[in-house]
This record gives C-alpha cells, sequence and structure tokens, in this order.
C-alpha cells in the first residue's frame, strides 16, 4: 500500500526533527523516494548529505515549507531524470551491497594468501 500512496504524491517529504538518534541514523528510506523520480525532501544532517544531488534538503521547518512551496511553484521538478534515480539506487540494493562485500573479501582473501 505505501507504494500506491507513493505514487499518487506529487512531492515526498522526510519530516524528521534532527536529533541525537536521527544524526545516528542512515536515512534509507530516501532510496525509495528517490527510486520514485519524484521530487524529495529530507532534512539536512551528516547521513543525508550524500543524497544532496537528488533529495532537496532543508535545515528547518521554515526552510522545508520554503522548499515545498517553491517546487510546488515550480512545477514540483525533481532533481534528476528518472534513469539517474533508477541507477542509484538499483547500485545500493541489499543484492549489490552484498557483491560488493563478497568482492571486498574475495580480494582480500587473494592478496593476503588467506587459507580457507
Amino acid at each position: 500500500q505505501v507504494k500506491g500512496v507513493m505514487e499518487t504524491a506529487d512531492i515526498l517529504v522526510m519530516p524528521f526533527i534532527v536529533n541525537e538518534l536521527i544524526k545516528s541514523v542512515n536515512p534509507v528510506k530516501l532510496y525509495e523516494y528517490i527510486y520514485t523520480g519524484k521530487p524529495c525532501i529530507a532534512p539536512l544532517y551528516g547521513e543525508s548529505k550524500p543524497f544532496e544531488e537528488y533529495v532537496y534538503l532543508y535545515k528547518d521547518s521554515s526552510e522545508c515549507i520554503e522548499l515545498i512551496e517553491e517546487l510546488i511553484t515550480n512545477g514540483r521538478k525533481p532533481k534528476k531524470k528518472m534513469e539517474e534515480c533508477r541507477e542509484i539506487t538499483k547500485n545500493n540494493t541489499w543484492s549489490a551491497r552484498e557483491r560488493s562485500i563478497i568482492s571486498i573479501i574475495t580480494s582480500y582473501i587473494k592478496e593476503n594468501n588467506v587459507k580457507m
């Protein structure tokens, strides 16, 4: 049902208050938001900064409201094209991460002559 709701939305907003807990959490929800190819808004903090190419980041509630108003007024344009959104999310699936981890471990084993 969440996917259906996201498909009907014009803008996807991650309305987090940045506190100590949030500062320590990777915003994995943003991958789902980005995948839709729709404009996305999220709070600016260390873990969201790597997403700024794809997501509009806000510092406080007033900046969040300004961003939403600007996106509505300017036609709700995403920061990237759909193909670019799909590419970043495809490269960050659990399967892709698993392949990356296996590759790193395999390389380490080979380079260090680790016997299994």
